[in-house]
């Protein structure tokens, strides 16, 4: 039960580079190296989690339609529906501007940073972004009553159309920490209080504070 954890990240990729992601994916050292911490840091809830190598998802429309080359990702594409690789960090869906990473992952979590998985999933998005040419992230709920984030993004979307869609709503979330904010019950037990936020994850301002604090 919860909240997953969605992430978003841009991409300009053509049909003929999404057709050779699985490969290439599998054989980016960061990503498997990404990976590797991710799937350490899920171990004690997800025992058989290991980095295994990316692959075209075998159901739902892509097991009437796979993937055998560009020209199906462009078919999938024209007809409104991502091309789905399955990884050990969960499904991937790519649209043509946006891919969409449905991550093994509660919101509840991912936001709170003694789980121990934010540091990892965020290495992993991180990976993923530099593979594709992006630099940035969003991290938002996946699903929950009364969500306004659920459904915002059509086909063709962009990142930055993504960010105005969102900020339309309300502001980005200060900190990781508030995608998820909490409250005491009557009963003491914190719990989620049902507000929904969303976090913009830039990777080369992650970079530069780095440099500035060596």
């Amino acid at each position: 039960m919860g909240v997953d954890l969605e992430v978003l990240i841009a991409h300009e990729l053509t049909a003929e580079q999404v057709f050779e992601l699985p490969e290439r994916l599998s054989c980016a050292l960061p990503v498997f190296a990404a990976m590797s911490a991710l799937c350490a840091a899920m171990e004690p809830r997800w025992p058989r989690a290991v980095p295994e190598p990316w692959t075209w998802h075998q159901l739902g429309i892509q097991r009437r339609r796979p993937v055998t080359g560009p020209a199906r990702v462009r078919e999938l594409w024209a007809d409104g529906e991502p091309v789905i690789l399955e990884g050990a960090a969960g499904l991937t869906f790519i649209r043509t501007k946006l891919i969409r990473l449905a991550a093994r992952c509660k919101l509840a979590g991912f936001a709170d940073e003694t789980c121990g998985i934010q540091a990892p999933i965020r290495g992993l998005c991180r990976a993923l972004a530099h593979e594709v040419g992006s630099t940035r992230a969003i991290y938002l709920p996946d699903s929950g009553a009364n969500n306004p984030f659920v459904n915002l993004f059509p086909e063709g979307a962009s990142f930055e159309e993504a960010v105005a869609r969102l900020t339309a709503h309300q502001l980005p979330a200060r900190d990781l920490a508030s995608l998820y904010p909490l409250r005491r019950d009557p009963d003491g037990w914190l719990r989620g209080t049902g507000e929904f936020a969303y976090f913009i994850d830039d990777f080369q301002c992650e970079a530069a504070s780095d440099q500035a604090a060596q």
